[in-house]
């Protein structure tokens, strides 16, 4: 017989501490409940901070610049701003995405998770689910999680689970039925040092035919140039750069290649 201890019972476990696991997390907590938040890695904040993708997009405000979302994700970035980790003039749909300094933001977090009352667990996977089946029709019930971390492996009872794990982990060893995606492709954010963004502004500017104001979310040229020169805001659209006539002429040069599949390098 293999017995596994337990490591403790909650009113509500989350999973994944990206930015939608800490909100859901910090409601918990608010509210008076025993909350617990499970993350595998060793970072909160998930794709804005570990990812490297330090920007959060504006679904704040509608095209009618109406503020739909306020609550807890609004208190991170005004956070933020008070931080000076992000631009202050963010609250206006024409502002794209807001970037942020990604470990300030993972300070902001875990504040609020502290404030919030909140347990929690880094380092630490989800490997199962508890499930306990009810009545004739074996009617199925998440009663909890097998976790492993430095620890060990542990059970962990919960009155309710979120599953903010990304991947639907906890759906998915629960039973729930699932699709496969179709297989795409991955790409890398870095970070870059030394890049005159005034210049590139310019560029842009003298060349109006390489900004493609219709490339991922619509962005005119003039909001573009105002979010730079009014708000310090330096944000083309995503894929915007494909088909900038400077890249286009390093690819014929050889200096970079188009072919998809393995990294490698180019002289």
């Amino acid at each position: 017989e293999r017995k596994i201890p337990i490591y403790g019972e909650f009113d509500v476990i989350v999973v994944g501490a990206g930015l939608a696991g800490c909100c859901a997390a910090i409601s918990a907590g608010r509210q008076g409940v025993k909350t617990l938040l499970i993350e595998r890695s060793g970072m909160i904040g998930g794709v804005a901070t570990a990812s490297m993708m330090a920007s959060i997009t504006n679904f704040f405000f509608n095209n009618k610049n109406e503020q739909i979302i306020k609550g807890i994700p609004e208190e991170v970035v005004d956070g933020l701003v008070k931080e000076g980790a992000t631009i202050p003039d963010w609250r206006d749909y024409k502002v794209p995405q807001i970037p942020h300094d990604a470990d300030i933001l993972q300070i902001i977090l875990f504040r609020m998770l502290k404030e919030a009352g909140v347990h929690i667990l880094l380092h630490t996977f989800v490997s199962d689910v508890i499930v306990e089946s009810f009545g004739p029709d074996s009617y199925k019930i998440l009663k909890g999680l097998i976790i492993e971390n430095k620890t060990g492996r542990q059970a962990i009872y919960g009155k309710t689970t979120v599953d903010c794990s990304g991947d639907a982990d906890v759906a998915y060893y629960a039973g729930v039925p699932i699709q496969y995606p179709v297989k795409d492709f991955a790409t890398m954010v870095f970070e870059m040092g030394n890049v005159d963004l005034q210049k590139t502004f310019e560029y842009y500017k003298e060349h109006r035919e390489d900004f493609d104001e219709e490339a991922d979310v619509a962005l005119k040229f003039s909001d573009f140039e105002f979010n730079w020169e009014v708000r310090g805001l330096f944000h083309s659209p995503h894929h915007g750069g494909l088909n900038n006539r400077l890249l286009q002429n390093a690819i014929k040069e050889g200096k970079y290649s188009k072919d998809k599949g393995m990294a490698y390098g180019l002289d």
